[in-house]
């Protein structure tokens, strides 16, 4: 199989067609001589998203591994499967119902009124200590 190289040296930069080598062989570039590794190459359509410039301050950059909501547009994390912001299933774009989420009784008003309680209980045994002598 016939590949093109890019020499790896930055003063040379030759690029040139070799056959019959695999990807991780090494051969030396025609011009300088450098010894440069056989990549992968991957096709026009494995395009990589570029960022030249880093974003402007209190802006979030987007990255090309991280997903989109399809219903709202909001950046997801990468294992995202519901949008936390419209409900939506990242996979398929339609509206989920969520279960309602259970509320977390107060135990204030029981805790205020077992404390009333055994004071009462320990006054009342007071009082009754008290009126016996």
């Amino acid at each position: 199989m016939e590949r093109k190289l890019t020499c790896t040296n930055t003063a040379c930069g030759t690029v040139f067609r070799v056959q019959g080598k695999e990807v991780g062989d090494v051969v030396n570039c025609p011009k300088c001589k450098t010894q440069c590794t056989v990549l992968a190459e991957f096709g026009a359509d494995f395009d990589l998203e570029v960022v030249e410039a880093p974003p402007e301050p209190g802006k979030s950059l987007h990255h090309p591994a991280r997903q989109i909501c399809s219903n709202c547009g909001a950046v997801l994390g990468v294992r995202a499967a519901i949008c936390p912001y419209c409900n939506s299933d990242v996979r398929t774009g339609k509206a989920v119902q969520r279960q309602a989420e259970v509320k977390k009784k107060n135990m204030l008003p029981v805790l205020i009124a077992a404390g009333v309680a055994v004071l009462v209980v320990i006054m009342g045994v007071v009082l009754l200590v008290v009126l016996k002598k």
